[in-house]
């Protein structure tokens, strides 16, 4: 059995109107960017607040180095709201 506590995909099931927003980004090389987009739909189904970010790439600190970067200007950005 899994344990719900650690499965994405029950957990956004449980969501609401004040679930945080959430962002992915994945690299179009990612050998899990495919069940990314799955858990992606998924998200857009529940209605829940959310930003897919698809860049060249695999599973790699490249990317993830341009995330953080990413992720760190989307929160100051929105630091205020």
């Amino acid at each position: 059995m899994k344990n719900p506590i650690n499965d994405i995909n029950y957990l956004i099931t449980q969501q609401g109107a004040q679930t945080p927003y959430i962002w992915q980004l994945y690299g179009t090389d990612d050998p899990f960017y495919e069940m990314n987009l799955a858990l992606n739909e998924r998200i857009e189904q529940q209605g829940l607040r959310h930003e897919f970010v698809a860049v060249s790439g695999g599973h790699e600190w490249i990317v993830w180095d341009k995330a953080i970067q990413q992720i760190i200007k989307l929160i100051n950005e929105n630091a205020l709201d």
